[in-house]
């Protein structure tokens, strides 16, 4: 609001789908985070559909958020799908592994997310920056502004060793794969 990343920067801020709906929801959490809303900062909720899985969403919602991922120029995140899927479109990216200003205990607290298996794997392989405090956060964040080249090798790096090939055919390969077992399974 004070300009301080620049006078174009705007924040979109979208919750995890399990944080809108299910038992991971919490309606004074969503209540205050619409309070955020400003000229420059939007609150985009998830489109939900009906589902046994709490993250799944309608297709032209996936359609949309890859479009705010490509046209992002930053990406604040404390886990690991989205993290990776900016890896992919080679944006960088900043693990908020903090609670503001909270004191949460650590089994409550955004800290342990990155000692998760997965999150630690891809901090690990150094393309991402992770971020401890607001000061450090405002710090990455101009940063990756005035050098957004900073980390890209490792960004490239990163995305390879995540996903190995990125050309739009996992889900046909993931498929193949259970095929396979099925098969395999019915003899």
């Amino acid at each position: 609001e004070e300009d301080e990343f620049g006078k174009n920067v705007q924040l979109i801020i979208r919750p995890h789908p399990q944080n809108v709906q299910g038992n991971m929801a919490n309606a004074t959490w969503l209540k205050r985070l619409k309070k955020l809303q400003s000229q420059r900062v939007t609150i985009d909720f998830p489109r939900l559909l009906e589902s046994k899985l709490r993250w799944s969403l309608q297709q032209k919602d996936m359609d949309y958020l890859s479009k705010l991922l490509a046209g992002c120029s930053i990406c604040l995140n404390s886990g690991s799908t989205i993290s990776i899927e900016a890896l992919l479109l080679d944006k960088p990216v900043i693990l908020t592994s903090f609670d503001a200003e909270a004191k949460l205990p650590y089994w409550k607290s955004a800290r342990r997310l990155v000692d998760y298996t997965h999150l630690k794997k891809l901090r690990d392989l150094g393309g991402i920056s992770v971020v401890s405090s607001t000061k450090i956060l405002h710090e990455e964040v101009q940063l990756y502004l005035g050098n957004p080249d900073f980390k890209q090798t490792e960004r490239v790096h990163s995305a390879q060793q995540q996903c190995h090939n990125s050309d739009g055919k996992a889900t046909e390969r993931v498929l193949m794969a259970m095929e396979e077992v099925l098969v395999g399974l019915t003899i």
